[in-house]
C-alpha cells in the first residue's frame, strides 16, 4: 500500500499504480532487480495494454531505481518517506 502512494506521489494514477505493482513491483527494494531497459520494456507493456503513465513518473522510477541500487549495497535505508518529488527531483540533476 505504502509504494502504491508513493508511485501516485511522483505522478502514477491509481489504476497505473495498480497495474505497475501488479507487473511485480510491491516496494522500492524490488526495482534493483531490474535494469533501465527492463523498466522501459515494461513501460512498454503497460503501454500496449493502455496504460500510460506519464512521462516524467516513468523518469522519476527510472531514478527511483537508480538510487535503491546505490543504497542496498551500503546498507542505507530504503523508506519510501525517503522518495518526495524533490528528492527524485535532485537525483536526476546529478
Amino acid at each position: 500500500m505504502a509504494f502504491r502512494l508513493l508511485l501516485t506521489r511522483i505522478g502514477f494514477s491509481g489504476p497505473q499504480a495498480t497495474a505497475f505493482i501488479g507487473e511485480g513491483i510491491a516496494e522500492p527494494r524490488d526495482l534493483s532487480t531490474y535494469t533501465h531497459s527492463d523498466l522501459k520494456g515494461l513501460f512498454k507493456h503497460l503501454a500496449n495494454r493502455a496504460i500510460h503513465p506519464p512521462y516524467m513518473a516513468q523518469h522519476k522510477v527510472q531514478i527511483l531505481r537508480h538510487r535503491v541500487e546505490k543504497r542496498i549495497p551500503l546498507g542505507l535505508p530504503i523508506e519510501m518517506v525517503l522518495f518526495t518529488n524533490e528528492v527524485l527531483q535532485t537525483w536526476g540533476e546529478k
